[in-house]
């Protein structure tokens, strides 16, 4: 009975196998190869396959290029014009003050250029002061505590960033 009950259950494991592969997982007439992180298997040897393998984590090939924002005021009329995303801060001046005039403003000034940042307005009850930093959160504390230090209803009337633009090569 013993014997019986040995071959029944060699003939049940042999059942459950699945196909055999030869070292390192690979069927035969095919050698493990390791590719960085991911290990493959190829035909014949111990040799790559030419010009098969392709890296899925390569990183595009491009530059980063720094964008301009502006913001030009009108503080009599209380006229603002802004710009981000401009080529050059001249480029982003010259939006910020045409978008100033645009609503209303004859004496715009341009109080704030800056690049590849975030920028706020802040306004209180006698003065006005434009302020950037890396966060549009960070320009915003910045002036309300400047603003709040000497003015009273201080409050953000403008705020917005001009990140820097990754161009492909």
């Amino acid at each position: 009975m013993r014997a019986k009950l040995t071959i029944l259950l060699a003939l049940c494991g042999l059942l459950m196998c699945g196909s055999v592969y030869a070292e390192g997982g690979c069927p035969d007439g095919y050698t493990p190869y390791n590719y960085g992180a991911t290990v493959g298997c190829v035909p014949g040897g111990n040799d790559p396959p030419a010009q098969t393998q392709t890296r899925m984590d390569a990183q595009p090939s491009g530059t980063w290029q720094k964008t301009w924002g502006a913001i030009a005021a009108d503080g009599v009329k209380g006229s603002l014009g802004a710009a981000v995303g401009a080529p050059s801060k001249e480029n982003a001046e010259s939006t910020a003050l045409a978008d100033c005039r645009s609503k209303g403003g004859n004496q715009c000034v341009v109080s704030l250029a800056y690049f590849n940042q975030c920028a706020a307005m802040v306004v209180g009850s006698k003065n006005y002061n434009s302020y950037s930093a890396a966060t549009i959160e960070e320009a915003k504390d910045i002036g309300l505590k400047s603003c709040n230090a000497s003015d009273a209803n201080c409050r953000v009337f403008y705020a917005d960033c001009s990140k820097p633009d990754f161009v492909r090569n």
